[in-house]
């Protein structure tokens, strides 16, 4: 297959990836009232703070692709969205878990 037909729907895709990471900006956003009712003490700053992290990694991220998205530079959003993954699994490595 050659690299010009891999690269045709890059528009679509970088659609797809801005999709994506906004439904992570949600649910970053929204976990924490989803823990305020499974804990059975209110929650401490230091349990939310992945979350708060969490977002504001994934919103400075997407506004990068949004922007790149305006300048058709789909391969950058690509990009952007693979450090941003990266980024928010390390995130959850370093604070959630274990």
């Amino acid at each position: 297959m050659p690299l010009n037909n891999v690269f045709q729907g890059s528009g679509r895709i970088s659609k797809v990836l801005i999709l994506i990471l906004f439904l992570a900006l949600i649910r970053a956003l929204g976990e924490p009232f989803r823990l305020q009712y499974v804990a059975s003490a209110p929650l401490l700053f230091s349990e939310v703070k992945a979350y708060i992290i969490g977002a504001i990694i994934t919103s400075i991220g997407l506004i990068a692709m949004i922007i790149l998205s305006w300048f058709k530079k789909h391969k950058a959003i690509w990009v952007i969205f693979i450090l941003t993954l990266t980024t928010l699994v390390w995130i959850k490595i370093r604070y959630i878990l274990p």
